[in-house]
């Protein structure tokens, strides 16, 4: 029998903006959990599922798992600002101004709308962003196939 899987692979890059240019300041590998994989599929039977439109950031430290639905403690969230396609990837990026989810992060994942409902993916990390930097944060999912 013949068998096809499909990997995705999430990259959160979190650059801050020194003397006009963008730093990279922290690279991790992601969890894209089961909401997620479930937004895959229904976007390919039909458009019924918005597409990943917001990136959010939240306090929460407990331990991503597969049935995560949520952050677990939300600080901020923005629509995505750039998304890309190049071959078998998918690029989505948003940037924090000055004012915008300052604090320290312990989580951060990306949704298809402005609050609630679809989580694709959720990833902890330790960042603090301080008033006054602007901060972008970029995903990068990757798909390949392997048999």
């Amino acid at each position: 029998m013949l068998r096809d899987a499909i990997n995705c692979i999430g990259t959160l890059r979190i650059y801050k903006r020194v003397e006009g240019d963008w730093k990279l300041e922290l690279e991790k590998q992601n969890k894209v959990v089961n909401t997620g994989l479930a937004m895959i599929g229904d976007r390919l039977q039909s458009n019924s599922v918005s597409a990943l439109s917001h990136i959010a950031v939240g306090t929460g430290a407990t331990a991503v798992t597969a049935t995560d639905t949520a952050l677990q403690t939300e600080l901020f969230r923005k629509a995505i600002d750039t998304s890309s396609t190049p071959g078998s990837s998918l690029i989505v990026s948003t940037v924090l101004g000055v004012t915008e989810g300052n604090g320290t992060y312990g989580e951060v994942g990306t949704f298809n709308a402005s609050s609630g409902p679809t989580m694709f993916n959720r990833i902890n990390v330790t960042y603090t962003k301080n008033s006054g930097e602007e901060v972008k944060i970029e995903f990068t999912f990757n798909f390949t196939a392997s048999t």
